[in-house]
């Protein structure tokens, strides 16, 4: 582990001790702006301090007044000043926490919503489907969520599926001249392939290809969809800079996709790529064209079965790094776990309370919550501030009439103009508030002219769903059998809760929107459009790939997914759109002052633990090792860990003092006799603290625990040895 010295001096604080106050974290953790926890503090001054703002005024206000002795009138009028604004000030920061939340939302500050997770559908066909049938977006799948409920997974993407089958998966290697390079099987998931295969070899240099091997009764026909599962790797994807500082990044090799029909090549077209050029998990959609698709065997893959063989083939330039996958499967599709819902007409809103029938603007709701951010369209018939004559004829409807005008969806009103047709929507309630004529055009009146062309709705952790679960088909599709996930969904979040958004409240009406600190970077990073984002952290002049180094005009920002990396528990690893998404949205949209903003995935420390303990006379000696086995990962988890259970700190120590006390807390453990940590494969010096690289979180690796026999543990209790 390295040594203090070796580090950058502005990297040694401890989150949350001495840090700057402008290098801080957002999201889940008790690092965040504001403790969530603590009673709201609306005012919080006291007589004292009240009284010395007060004075600190005196010179830029009333530079003539000097006396300052206790018989003086303006002091005794301070003195009395202070005296009942400390009363009102403690009866302020005892009102309801209703209020906060209602002076919050009047801020603009609102719980972050629900987020849909992304499952991905193998589909299975019928005989009858023959070359193949096309299922169209839209097509909804089911799994059983909790408490019985049903999980709707639905695709945004058209896709094919056939009889065919995926029988071999084989790597091929560039060829010397005219002659072909050898092509060799591989089996994902298998032997050296259990961690992943490289679908152009280690080089992926141009002439690489990977070949996928179908059986089927009769050629498959018209299109092919393909899943890809990317291999985590260790230490995530690479990080993503965005800015002006930032050199252009080398493009993405020239993939082509190709049929192999009988001994000739034919090409596929694709319709489209969601894995980045086989570096991300998503699918790939091919339309195989017209002609036959005869069976053969791969030049130079003679020893393989001769099957119908798709090939994906480098034509030109290389990977940064090479991609590598854990599986391949046929006819699968990615899906959201949200549904559509199609031309509603929306209902009035209840009213808030203290409002009256002369409010601002008119409130409606739509029937179906929460709704997915982004995905509402909103029509209203009538509209008298729509043109008269609409300037193209896709501006008309099917009788030739004006067709409704498309309100579009605003964060805040205030900025909205008196001929701007916007609305404001409260994901988690459905309700949608229309502007008054002054800020945003006014709804017309009416009954029933306000019609919900589409939105989505859903979201939530409970849609990723674990393998093999959604297998109820919810829509029919001639030729299709059944429906099934083969990995586990992936991403979605739960509505913020109420002390998570009273904890950054203070932080997001500062920010007002723009990020010019790097606190800022951190609290708007979880907003950013299309990232699944559970907590961030931020720390100026700091560039993850190059640690110690201050960089000026850099803003480093580090993203914790809200999902585990399923191959490292306890190490969630953003995926490469995530740091894309953030990047563009903190560097391009949300920071007026330029800044390059790097995003990365958090460095890991794996922490060891070997931890004896002394239990009470009648405890389960069986149940109490594995609970503190499971406390401690608790503890120790990025995003439940740490004293409040809201995510270890970004560089956090590990305190001997407060491991004890952690495992101490179980009723059943009288002393804890041996606590033993290795950090990253070096032991550590007994009952010492644990100081951890900057801006680190910490992986729970291997933790045994162990109970003392009887008589030992007699002996410890009687001074023989053990951790206080």
């Amino acid at each position: 582990m390295n040594s203090e010295h070796d580090k950058d001096p502005a990297d040694r604080a401890a989150p949350g001790v001495d840090e700057p106050w402008w290098t801080l974290s957002a999201g889940r953790g008790r690092d965040a702006v504001l403790d969530a926890d603590a009673a709201p503090v609306l005012l919080g001054a006291g007589r004292d301090a009240l009284l010395a703002a007060l004075r600190a005024r005196v010179p830029g206000f009333t530079p003539e007044w000097t006396g300052t002795g206790p018989d003086d009138a303006g002091e005794a009028l301070l003195r009395l000043y202070a005296l009942m604004a400390e009363a009102v000030a403690a009866r302020v920061d005892r009102l309801p926490r209703k209020l906060l939340t209602e002076h919050l939302r009047i801020a603009g500050v609102s719980p972050l919503p629900a987020t849909p997770a992304r499952v991905v559908l193998r589909l299975t066909a019928t005989a009858a489907a023959g070359p193949g049938v096309q299922v169209p977006s839209g097509f909804q799948a089911a799994a059983s969520g909790p408490n019985g409920t049903e999980i709707v997974l639905e695709t945004a993407d058209d896709m094919w599926v056939s009889p065919a089958e995926l029988t071999t998966v084989a790597t091929g290697r560039p060829g010397q001249g005219i002659l072909p390079g050898p092509v060799d099987e591989v089996t994902p998931g298998q032997g050296p392939y259990a961690d992943g295969f490289a679908p152009f070899g280690a080089d992926a240099a141009p002439g690489s290809a990977l070949w996928l091997g179908f059986t089927a009764p009769e050629a498959p026909a018209g299109g092919m969809s393909l899943a890809f599962v990317a291999a985590p790797r260790p230490g995530g994807p690479a990080s993503v800079a965005w800015g002006a500082a930032v050199p252009a990044l080398p493009p993405l090799p020239d993939l082509r996709w190709s049929v192999l029909d009988g001994t000739t090549f034919r090409p596929a077209e694709v319709v489209s790529d969601g894995t980045g050029g086989l570096t991300a998990t998503g699918t790939v959609h091919l339309g195989l064209g017209a002609g036959d698709w005869r069976p053969g065997r791969p030049p130079g893959g003679t020893h393989l079965p001769e099957a119908r063989w798709l090939r994906a083939r480098i034509a030109s330039g290389r990977y940064a790094e090479p991609p590598l996958l854990a599986d391949v499967w046929p006819h699968a599709v990615s899906a959201d776990a949200a549904w559509t819902v199609r031309d509603e007409v929306l209902t009035p809103a209840p009213e808030l309370p203290g409002e009256s029938d002369g409010g601002a603007g008119v409130r409606l709701r739509v029937a179906e919550t929460p709704v997915v951010p982004g995905s509402l369209t909103v029509t209203v018939a009538d509209d008298a501030s729509a043109p008269l004559f609409p300037p193209t004829p896709s501006a008309r409807s099917s009788t030739g009439s004006a067709a409704p005008a498309v309100w579009r969806e605003v964060p805040d009103l205030a900025d909205a103009g008196p001929a701007d047709r916007v609305f404001t929507l409260d994901p988690a309630t459905g309700v949608l508030a229309f502007g008054d004529g002054v800020h945003g055009v006014a709804v017309p009146p009416g009954i029933g002219n306000v019609r919900a062309l589409r939105y989505r709705t859903g979201g939530g952790r409970a849609g990723a769903v674990p393998a093999e679960t959604a297998t109820t088909l919810r829509t029919a599709v001639a030729g299709v059998a059944s429906v099934t996930n083969p990995v586990p969904g992936t991403g979605g979040t739960d509505a913020e809760a109420f002390d998570a958004t009273v904890g950054r409240g203070a932080a997001e009406i500062r920010t007002a929107g723009r990020a010019v600190t790097p606190a800022d970077h951190a609290l708007l990073a979880l907003r950013a459009p299309g990232a699944r984002i559970a907590r961030a952290h931020a720390v100026p002049g700091h560039h993850p790939d190059h640690p110690g180094a201050r960089l000026p005009g850099v803003v480093g920002v580090y993203l914790v997914p809200p999902d585990e990396n399923p191959m490292t528990p306890g190490a969630p690893v953003p995926e490469a759109g995530d740091l894309a998404a953030v990047a563009a949205h903190l560097g391009d949209r949300v920071a007026p002052t330029g800044p390059t903003v790097v995003t990365a995935a958090p460095r890991y420390v794996r922490v060891d633990a070997r931890v004896v303990l002394v239990p009470v006379l009648h405890a389960d000696r069986s149940a109490v090792p594995r609970r503190a086995e499971e406390s401690l990962r608790r503890y120790l988890h990025p995003l439940n860990g740490g004293a409040d259970g809201a995510g270890w700190p970004f560089g956090g120590s590990l305190t001997h003092t407060s491991l004890l006390r952690h495992l101490l807390a179980d009723d059943d453990v009288s002393a804890v006799a041996l606590l033993a940590l290795t950090v990253d494969g070096l032991p550590t010096a007994p009952c010492a603290d644990v100081r951890l690289p900057a801006h680190s979180l910490v992986r729970a690796g291997r933790i045994t625990v162990s109970v003392l026999a009887p008589a030992a543990a007699h002996a410890v209790g009687a001074g023989a040895g053990g951790a206080p």
